[in-house]
């Protein structure tokens, strides 16, 4: 804690990195889902900020996932203040995966955060 006599009282802290903008990483089952189709999809629940590229192994072949610079939409709501990403998505008949840091655990089942479907009480038909 900074006093009237530390050096440190005249400094205003700021994050370089603003809380919605997150890199995202998008595991397609089919690795040849166009990147642009990616796109379309996540701007229905984010704004891209630059365009998906390939993951690399330390070998430099692709691993057949996707990183996604994005931009998480605002939720007064939602305690993180951002309306958070799906965890799966389907594009057709290819299933996706998608993770980033800080991403809450959601219930596939009922969709609330804080548990998985292992744990789900809810009864759903």
């Amino acid at each position: 804690m900074a006093g009237p006599d530390s050096p440190f009282r005249r400094f205003v802290g700021s994050s370089p990195v603003k809380k919605e903008k997150r890199r995202v990483a998008v595991s397609m089952r089919n690795p040849y889902i166009p990147g642009k189709d990616i796109v379309t999809l996540l701007n229905r629940f984010c704004t891209v900020v630059r365009d998906p590229t390939h993951i690399l192994d330390g070998n430099g072949f692709w691993t057949g996932k996707w990183s996604v610079i994005v931009r998480l939409n605002r939720d007064s709501t939602d305690p993180d203040g951002v309306q958070h990403l799906p965890q799966t998505f389907s594009l057709g008949n290819s299933s996706a995966l998608v993770y980033y840091p800080e991403m809450p655990q959601n219930c596939r089942r009922c969709s609330k955060k804080g548990h998985g479907i292992r744990d789900c009480k809810e009864v759903t038909c």
